[in-house]
């Protein structure tokens, strides 16, 4: 049972999963016999934390090098190292949760909102078949460039008949939003998700940051819990982030 719930701890950690409440027993299990060499048998044998690839790459390296040809006390000397770097890692993950609860509740939103908004890529080439200059192509050129208010201008100069007018919302939305302009963007964010389209599930999420914004908790727990049920793999740690931060 002990080694089982352990196990799944590990697993957590490694893939950056761990709820607030795996994080409380992560510690717990730290002060345990056995927990810290498992954590460094799982370091060495997957070397895959993120935050640990370049710190253990030349150790990782070293250590090859030494179980060919040095004695088993270096190779626990490295061993030694590599836990001690584990240990780090772990303190470093959970003392960022640490720091972020040591926020008072009121500016968590705002702290929130900062941490996961970016604007969404140009990744689109879509040009009208009515006009090859039109609007769209010189909005997406202006969107590229981070001239955010000229996009605005343009997008909002295309009209809405086009068949795909929700992607002008979308991009038009996020243009908005740059320019700290979130009443609008919500209103452009809200006619993309009026047809079922490859934006909606973004547009959704980006009307969720928006409710962050306006400090409307209600109406971020309502869309992320949406997304969360109806997307369960979008976005997933955010997601999830966004919910437990707000819960505590």
């Amino acid at each position: 049972m002990k080694d089982s719930m352990q196990k799944k701890l590990l697993d957590k950690f490694y893939k950056g999963t761990l709820s607030n409440k795996d994080k409380g027993e992560f510690s717990r299990q730290l002060e345990l016999d056995g927990f810290k060499e498992r954590l460094a048998e799982g370091v060495i044998k997957h070397h895959a934390r993120i935050q640990l690839k370049e710190q253990l790459g030349n150790i990782h390296l070293e250590m090859q090098q030494a179980e060919q040809k040095a004695t088993t006390r270096n190779y626990l000397m490295a061993l030694g190292v590599l836990l001690l770097l584990a240990l780090g890692a772990a303190f470093w993950y959970f003392s960022g949760d640490t720091n972020k609860e040591s926020i008072p509740k009121e500016e968590l939103p705002e702290v929130l909102f900062a941490e996961h908004f970016k604007t969404y890529p140009n990744i689109t080439s879509v040009r009208s078949i009515e006009d090859e200059k039109n609007n769209w192509e010189k909005a997406m050129d202006a969107y590229k460039e981070e001239d955010f208010r000229t996009a605005v201008k343009l997008f909002s100069g295309i009209p809405d008949t086009m068949s795909n007018a929700y992607m002008f919302y979308f991009y038009k939305g996020n243009a908005l939003m740059s320019i700290e302009e979130y009443k609008e963007a919500e209103k452009a964010f809200l006619e993309t998700t009026k047809t079922d389209n490859d934006l909606k599930i973004d547009a959704l999420w980006y009307l969720g940051l928006i409710a962050l914004k306006n400090n409307n908790l209600e109406e971020v727990k309502r869309i992320f819990g949406t997304i969360q049920t109806q997307y369960p793999n979008y976005k997933k740690a955010a997601v999830s982030d966004i919910l437990e931060q707000l819960e505590y």
